[in-house]
């Protein structure tokens, strides 16, 4: 049995969640079932689309152009430069010891490829735009052995699938064997457009126990052994929102470490924001700074889970971008009853009264795990009917 995962995985973002998910899903698929090839497969930068209506391919076109000239006019220092090189460095080091893939697949590759199974999933793999669907991440192909097709804890990022985009997308599910969705609020979203039988799942990094996490872990900077800090990792947060992190963070005399330019933008607020910056954070690192963490601050899904893998005190910031891509954490935060640690810019947070009972989030969170596990077993199984 040979299994082939598609997922946000490549070997040249420097994304932690998305490392993380696809390590986890790899490394608990291969421990489950032994005897099975398991690889991530990491796509080429040229994918198959379905384009589903001429206006919503006519509207692309004029955005991808304007977007176009906005990136030629604007210019790149060379600090972002020197980010980027030594921190892709650090992931390509991670993902070589730790993760088993293949690189630079593409579609007809898959196509004469001798994979029994494909997995889509965990992270975002269903965002799109109105009228462009991508087929890879729908697994709208077809190998030479006819794989079976799942998803596992798919995301759409956000809580709305355009028009346009439904009948195809109910179409390429129908074929699948089994799908599930990482956030709750999914279910019904398929549902609406007539695709049944979805399961809600955990991501795959609350599948493996702690000490796994533990055994990656490496320390960033000797200095913060024993000190107390808060660990803010943010990919969007607005200047308000970094002013109130500074005044949580002063009222605690903690220190603030970061991971600066973590989204891959340069905000000029973060010059002067922090106190212990971590310019070239490995993976391990990254899990190591929450782990050790008095409190973390982030607007990151997967901050936020790892927050709650190793019991810490979280607070949450609220992503301002142009769409709403919020869903995903008020899912989770919903899930485990903690909704009260999203910190918005204009009210003011009384951290004093707020609690973290990880009694009641671990006894959902392993009913979860128990569901999602369950569900990974039947769909990957060769031997139970499709």
């Amino acid at each position: 049995m040979k299994i082939g995962i598609i997922s946000e995985f490549h070997q040249i973002t420097v994304n932690y969640g998305n490392n993380l998910q696809a390590f986890a899903l790899n490394r608990y698929l291969r421990s489950v079932f032994p005897e099975y090839t398991v690889e991530s497969l990491s796509l080429s930068k040229s994918q198959k689309h379905i384009f589903t209506s001429l206006p919503s391919l006519v509207r692309r076109a004029g955005k991808k152009i304007i977007r176009r000239f906005q990136k030629n006019v604007a210019s790149k220092s060379s600090l972002d430069v020197e980010l980027v090189q030594g921190r892709l460095a650090a992931f390509k080091a991670f993902q070589e010891a730790n993760i088993v893939y293949k690189s630079n697949v593409t579609w007809n590759m898959l196509c004469e490829s001798d994979y029994d199974l494909f997995i889509v999933g965990s992270d975002v793999v269903w965002s799109q735009i109105e009228g462009q669907i991508n087929r890879i991440k729908f697994l709208d192909f077809q190998n030479k052995r006819n794989a079976l097709k799942v998803s596992y804890a798919a995301s759409f990022g956000q809580n709305v699938i355009p028009q346009e985009n439904r009948k195809a997308i109910c179409q390429m599910l129908q074929k699948f064997r089994a799908v599930s969705v990482r956030e709750s609020s999914a279910v019904e979203l398929l549902r609406s457009i007539g695709v049944m039988d979805v399961v809600h799942t955990a991501d795959p990094t609350l599948l493996l126990p702690r000490q796994i996490w533990i055994d990656l872990e490496h320390i960033p900077h000797e200095a913060l052994i024993g000190q107390s800090y808060a660990f803010v990792y943010y990919l969007g947060a607005d200047e308000e929102q970094l002013s109130v992190v500074q005044r949580i963070c002063g009222e605690r005399k903690l220190s603030i470490v970061y991971v600066p330019y973590a989204s891959g933008n340069t905000y000029e607020k973060e010059i002067s924001f922090g106190d212990i910056p971590v310019k070239d954070c490995s993976p391990g690192e990254w899990i190591w700074l929450i782990h050790h963490a008095d409190y973390v601050i982030t607007d990151s899904f997967h901050g936020v889970v790892f927050s709650t893998i190793f019991e810490k005190r979280f607070l949450v910031l609220k992503r301002n971008y142009i769409r709403d891509i919020n869903i995903r954490l008020i899912d989770y935060l919903s899930l485990i009853d903690q909704k009260d640690k999203l910190i918005l810019s204009d009210r003011t947070v009384d951290i004093d009264s707020l609690t973290w009972d990880y009694s009641e989030i671990n006894r959902t969170l392993d009913t979860l795990k128990t569901k999602s596990q369950q569900f990974l077993y039947n769909a990957c199984n060769i031997n139970v009917g499709a």
